[in-house]
């Protein structure tokens, strides 16, 4: 990875006082079924749960993270099939991917790519969740930090 160089101040900055800093927002068409999923599958614990106008909440943990399942009354349909921009899938970084593909199949959930090993010291393996979206399972890290001048660590 080639080094960025230094970086401005952003304007925004992570609230210390939050109870997480960064969070992902999933539609969903079967909140049960989902939170199934990530829970008893991949150790997420449930932080809480609220009734929309429109729909229904459940916000997740795992570790300082934070994924909101989202059920709506009226869903407006399925995203449109090919190469489309966004968010692709989501990492969740976990000790055995192995084990967890071995557990989803016997749980009926399809493994988009079976586990396989990125470099000498990361593991990855692809799930996907009841709606089809795909869950990376990565144990490792793949790069180093860049130092806050720009520079790699």
């Amino acid at each position: 990875m080639t080094a960025v160089g230094p970086q401005p101040d952003p304007p925004a900055r992570p609230d210390p006082a939050a109870p997480y800093a960064l969070a992902a927002g999933l539609h969903v068409s079967d909140l049960a079924a989902s939170e199934r999923f990530y829970v008893a599958l991949l150790g997420f614990s449930v932080f809480g749960r609220l009734d929309l106008p429109n729909g229904r909440l459940a916000a997740l943990r795992f570790g300082n993270s934070m994924l909101k399942l989202l059920q709506w009354d009226e869903p407006r349909g399925p995203r449109e099939a090919g190469p489309v921009l966004g968010i692709r899938y989501l990492t969740v970084h976990v000790t055995d991917p192995d084990e967890i593909v071995r557990q989803a199949v016997a749980r009926g959930h399809a493994v988009v790519r079976a586990p396989y090993s990125f470099s000498e010291s990361v593991r990855v393996a692809f799930v996907a969740d009841p709606d089809g979206n795909h869950v990376e399972l990565c144990a490792g890290v793949a790069w180093s930090p860049v130092g806050s001048d720009g520079s790699g660590a």
